[in-house]
């Protein structure tokens, strides 16, 4: 705060020494703070004191005091100390249109006055973020950053990753604040989708803080889609449940299921994403093919259902079984019904073990028919 001294010389012996006065000549104060007047004489006893707020605009005051004068009477001004020597006075809640010269004046044999010139700074609000042109994969998103009113004109700067982004600036006088906008134009890709944006406000009024926008960018792709099956042999009888999973933006809502060149089986139920089929049998054997679209494009993929048929086990060794007859046939050999038996032991031992240790014994169990 600022502070001038006038001080008058009286030569006149018979006039007292006129009042030194000491207040404010200029203060910067923020909106909704409050401005502190203070005046202090030094001399004669004052008799009358008369505080008046001048509206006009130029350094000038003598010239507007008498026709632009109001005096306070605003409820906003206290008198918070009145003694011979000082006087105070606060304005709360402060406006830009408290601005201006405030007289103190002082009446004793002789008038003087002093001016005080107060000026408003209006700090700004957190900012808004305008879309002016959607982010398509591929293109290019353009976001503008506001502030509506300021006072000084507001800093804007955007940031990404902690790096600022240049945009392109624009100003508007609006008499007694200004608004400031910041415009971006910046290349977008599916990845790019929610990525963080900063819009930084910065304005002397703030104290070195910052009024700061969040935005996320809102990035619109075509959809894709995967068919997420199960692992494994499926046989008569089992249950087949696939389910497509779905990306894009804006998030596909219908999902179509169907089957490549017939329909869909009287047992499949489709619940959302998520096709089933109980009790499956080789009928249902074919592609099955999942599709979704948007506003952007549309994605399929296709599942090819094989299912095998039941196998006894009993089957399976009559099939040993005829192997052996066939090697013996190709290879006749004269062997006693010992030694035969211990052949047909040795054949069959060697082909489990090759099942065993290949790890195929389960696959081979589950194609047994249930009972």
């Amino acid at each position: 705060m600022l502070q001038s001294h006038v001080e008058d010389d009286w030569s006149d012996p018979e006039f007292p020494p006129a009042p030194l006065v000491f207040l404010t000549s200029f203060c910067l104060v923020s909106v909704t703070e409050k401005f502190e007047l203070l005046v202090i004489f030094l001399g004669s006893i004052v008799s009358q004191i008369v505080f008046n707020w001048c509206l006009c605009w130029t350094m000038v005051f003598f010239s507007c005091y008498f026709p632009l004068t109001l005096a306070l009477k605003d409820d906003r001004f206290q008198m918070v100390l009145f003694t011979q020597r000082l006087v105070r006075i606060t304005l709360t809640n402060v406006s830009v249109s408290d601005e201006g010269g405030y007289f103190c004046q002082l009446y004793t044999d002789a008038t003087h006055h002093q001016v005080a010139t107060l000026s408003v700074s209006v700090p700004p609000e957190t900012p808004t973020v305008e879309v002016k042109q959607e982010a398509v994969e591929g293109g290019e998103a353009e976001l503008t950053c506001v502030s509506p009113r300021s006072k000084p004109a507001t800093t804007l700067r955007w940031m990404r990753n902690g790096r600022e982004i240049p945009g392109v600036v624009s100003q508007q006088d609006n008499g007694k604040t200004f608004s400031v906008s910041s415009t971006i134009r910046i290349p977008v890709e599916r990845k790019d989708n929610g990525a963080a944006l900063n819009c930084e406000a910065i304005h002397p009024a703030l104290s070195g803080q910052k009024r700061v926008r969040h935005y996320r960018l809102d990035v619109y792709f075509a959809p894709t889609v995967r068919i997420v099956s199960p692992t494994g042999i499926l046989r008569e009888g089992d249950s087949l449940s696939l389910t497509c999973s779905i990306t894009g933006n804006p998030l596909p809502r219908d999902i179509a299921w169907s089957k490549i060149n017939d329909t869909l089986p009287e047992r499949a139920e489709i619940s959302g994403p998520t096709l089933q089929i109980s009790r499956l049998s080789q009928s249902h054997n074919g592609t099955y093919l999942c599709q979704a679209q948007n506003n952007y494009g549309r994605a399929a993929d296709h599942y090819t259902l094989l299912v095998y048929g039941c196998v006894l086990f009993y089957e399976l060794y009559f099939t040993f079984a005829l192997v052996i007859a066939d090697l013996l046939a190709e290879y006749p050999v004269q062997l006693s019904p010992h030694d035969y038996i211990l052949c047909v032991l040795l054949v069959y031992y060697l082909c489990w073990d090759s099942i065993f240790s290949s790890g195929n014994f389960e696959e081979l169990k589950s194609l047994e028919c249930n009972k």
